[in-house]
This record gives structure tokens, C-alpha cells and sequence, in this order.
């Protein structure tokens, strides 16, 4: 029976191949409504901003600059001393129509990756304009991933009241 369990743990240790992560999680801020789920990649903390200062609502005014701030990455695939974070943000209206739909905006680091330490923290900026209009309630839903492993991931998503 012995020998059955210590190659079941063999076999567990071979196939993570050094990289397994058991980080998975949902968090809600109550205040903004802003959701985040992550699985694989980890993190400490998920929040909106505006500027350097934490928002404690949803409701933004035209021409406001809105950042989803997430702090305390980790977990992603290692090549070469490197990290390779894409991020994807898309913004719908009421009905659904992308106002917005940037499919990765880290594409510039596609091939060169980062060091690890500047994926710690990953923050987007969506600036409220045209073609938003004001008293309209918009998602904006945004998704840090792992390039090297599209399995590991955080989304984030909130409704933003425009004022």
C-alpha cells in the first residue's frame, strides 16, 4: 500500500512540472460593485480608481479617467526569468454593443515579456467619453492573463453609472 501512495505522489508532482497553482477565488467589493475572479493567477487585492484614488462607488462623471487596480499578481508562467501578462478590456452597453473591445493591451510584450516584480501590479485605464453618454449605465469587464498559460487568468467586472 506503501509504495501505491508514494507513486500517486510522484505521478501528482511530475504532472504540475514545477508550476502548479492552486489559486482560485472570488471577491466582491460591496461598495462599487466591482467583481473579480481569478483562477491560477493569485492576488491580494482588486479595486476601482480614479487616478491615484480608490473609488467608493460606481458612479463616474463624463471625461473621468476609471482604472481597475489589481495589486499583488502572481503566479504566472516563468520563461526565461521572465512573465508574459496580457490584459483584455471591453466595455457594453445596456444592450450588449461593445463600445469598446481591446482584445489584449500588453501586446507590445508579446515577445519580451516582463520581469516579474512589474506584473505585481497591473492596473487598466478606461477613460469615460464619447461614445458614453451621460445617465447610461455601461460593464466594463477586463481580463489579466497568463500568455504563457491562457488558463490562468483574472476577471474583473463592474457597471459604471456614467454622471
Amino acid at each position: 500500500m506503501k509504495r501505491y501512495a508514494v507513486m500517486l505522489l510522484s505521478l501528482f508532482i511530475a504532472s504540475c512540472n514545477g508550476g502548479c497553482h492552486f489559486s482560485k477565488g472570488y471577491k466582491k467589493d460591496v461598495r462599487t460593485g466591482l467583481t473579480s475572479r481569478y483562477n491560477g493567477l493569485s492576488v491580494s487585492e482588486v479595486y476601482l480608481a480614479n487616478g491615484e484614488v480608490q473609488l467608493y462607488s460606481n458612479k463616474v462623471p463624463m471625461e473621468s479617467k476609471v482604472l481597475v487596480v489589481a495589486k499583488g499578481l502572481s503566479n504566472f508562467t516563468l520563461r526565461e526569468g521572465k512573465v508574459f501578462p496580457g490584459c483584455r478590456m471591453v466595455v457594453t452597453d445596456k444592450a450588449g454593443n461593445k463600445v469598446l473591445n481591446i482584445p489584449d493591451l500588453f501586446e507590445a510584450y508579446t515577445d519580451k515579456g516582463v520581469a516579474p516584480e512589474d506584473a505585481r501590479t497591473v492596473s487598466t485605464s478606461l477613460t469615460v467619453g464619447r461614445p458614453m453618454t451621460q445617465g447610461n449605465t455601461y460593464h466594463l469587464a477586463v481580463d489579466i492573463f497568463d500568455k504563457l498559460d491562457k488558463s490562468q487568468h483574472l476577471e474583473a467586472d463592474v457597471d459604471l453609472v456614467i454622471e
